[in-house]
């Protein structure tokens, strides 16, 4: 399988074996792929039934050492503006990506 733009990306921040990347289960099947290409495990992290975004009460649960990464996948273009796990980001010190559906990096 051939690198996608955004498994670079991940391999550029360093993503690699044994790492952690969580992300949500509604979101594009290429999010997974990209994740899987560097060898890390994808961690799916429900949805809020409401804004369609990423729980996160259910993300603190699924934090942990191997966690390098959190990709919140915004189906319909719901962004839900910067949403509590940019704080969990800087406390973790990992990195945060937000993904459109339309594939529009913000």
């Amino acid at each position: 399988m051939a690198p996608t733009p955004f498994g670079l990306a991940l391999l550029a921040l360093g993503i690699d074996e044994g790492d952690e990347v969580i992300t949500v289960p509604n979101t594009f099947i290429a999010t997974a792929e990209a994740i899987t290409y560097c060898k890390a495990r994808p961690v799916f992290v429900d949805v809020d039934p409401k804004t369609f975004t990423m729980n996160p009460a259910e993300l603190e649960k699924s934090l942990t050492e191997r966690t390098k990464a959190i990709i919140r996948g915004s189906p319909f273009r719901a962004t839900g503006g910067h949403g509590p796990d940019s704080g969990i980001c800087t406390r973790q010190r990992t990195f945060r990506r937000r993904r459109c559906r339309s594939g529009a990096w913000r």
